[in-house]
């Protein structure tokens, strides 16, 4: 734990609270790509317009974190994890029930502000609050997420493609736990004192993380986002495109769970490179249309390790980069709103069949930046 991080103690129920917002956020933050196909039938738009629904939620999202900066020294901050539940109560409700795609937007917008601020706080709460255990709550937290993730999709496909009905549930359960949310204060203590450290030589580190992180980001929003509406486009069923999304999730959870023990015999930076080299290898099979569902199952898996071990690659080797977190969640979360807005621009162009190639330029490009950053971080040990 960095020596300026207060410990904090929170109850256990404090933990219940955290994992039930999770698997709420990753079940409507999947819910977006298998709907895509229903949103496009219910407002009579182009499947590349309703596409946008997902870089609303990502712009969203990146304004939500930027909006607890403020409101971490705020009386009213104590009440930000409340606030955020009922925002995604309010965004999934207004998605479930609109017939105006503008007002869809708006929704959308709203489910990722709350989404933005239950990310930050909830992450930064959990590892520094359960002591040596923290880092193992971190990874539960973030493996309750994978699981809402999977059980989006399939209430997509229970419900024959009809979008209102899986986007209620997710805003009854925002709203059944919200009253909950606002005892719980993710705001950590203000340090006792600061390292004081220059990140000077590393800056160019540093913007290379950033960037590394927004390209990983945006090929997992891509990716969960775009895939149905690829299958769908190769003949699949919705409710076939749906089962196959919620297998990319069992595989993004998997993966991340699978991910603990590895990190003990594998460095983040080859866990990263791995994983960029095997979705750069999937997204080639998934140009072959009998093999295509199953290879974007398996990018789930890919995908999962990229945030996670990019943040612990950065934290290593910069560790005296301060407000490091935060530019890594806003970056994080300005290419999960970015790409998948330029992928549609791509669709718009050339059809869905560009997908699988539109994602592994996005893969090549991380991978190559991943090779210069691991070059750079072995150059800047040895001047240590």
């Amino acid at each position: 734990m960095p020596a300026d991080v207060t410990h904090k103690v929170v109850p256990a129920s404090a933990a219940v609270i955290g994992a039930l917002a999770f698997v709420l956020m990753g079940g409507v933050q999947a819910l977006y790509g298998p709907s895509l196909p229903g949103f496009s039938q219910h407002f009579g738009l182009p499947v590349s317009t309703v596409g946008l629904v997902i870089s609303a939620h990502g712009l969203g999202a990146l304004a939500g974190v930027l909006g607890t900066i403020p409101l971490t020294a705020h009386p009213a901050g104590r009440y930000r994890t409340g606030a955020a539940v009922v925002l995604l109560a309010v965004g999934a409700l207004t998605l479930a029930l609109t017939t105006v795609w503008p007002v869809a937007l708006l929704g959308a917008l709203t489910v990722g502000m709350g989404y933005g601020v239950l990310t930050v706080g909830l992450n930064s709460l959990f590892a520094v609050s359960f002591g040596q255990r923290s880092a193992a709550m971190v990874n539960l937290l973030n493996a309750v997420f994978g699981m809402g993730a999977i059980l989006g999709p399939l209430l997509v496909g229970r419900a024959g493609g009809n979008v209102s009905g899986p986007f209620f549930i997710v805003a009854l359960g925002a709203g059944l736990l919200a009253p909950f949310a606002f005892s719980l204060d993710d705001r950590l203590p203000v340090p006792a004192a600061r390292q004081e450290a220059s990140i000077d030589q590393g800056r160019s580190l540093l913007v290379g993380f950033l960037v590394l992180l927004a390209l990983g980001v945006g090929l997992e929003a891509s990716s969960s986002g775009w895939n149905a509406t690829y299958l769908v486009a190769l003949g699949h069923t919705p409710a076939t495109a749906a089962s196959f999304t919620s297998l990319f999730y069992l595989a993004f959870t998997a993966a991340r769970l699978a991910a603990v023990p590895l990190s003990l015999r594998l460095s983040s930076s080859t866990l990263v490179t791995a994983s960029l080299t095997l979705a750069a290898v999937l997204l080639l099979l998934a140009q072959m249309p009998a093999l295509a569902p199953y290879m974007l199952a398996m990018l789930g898996g890919s995908v999962a390790l990229l945030f996670p071990n990019t943040f612990t690659w950065l934290a290593r080797t910069l560790p005296a980069a301060r407000g490091g977190t935060a530019l890594m969640v806003a970056g994080a979360l300005l290419g999960g709103a970015l790409f998948p807005a330029l992928i549609g621009q791509a669709v718009a162009a050339f059809g869905e069949r560009v997908l699988p190639n539109a994602m592994l330029a996005l893969t090549v490009l991380a991978l190559i930046l991943a090779v210069w950053l691991l070059r750079m971080s072995r150059d800047l040990r040895r001047r240590r």
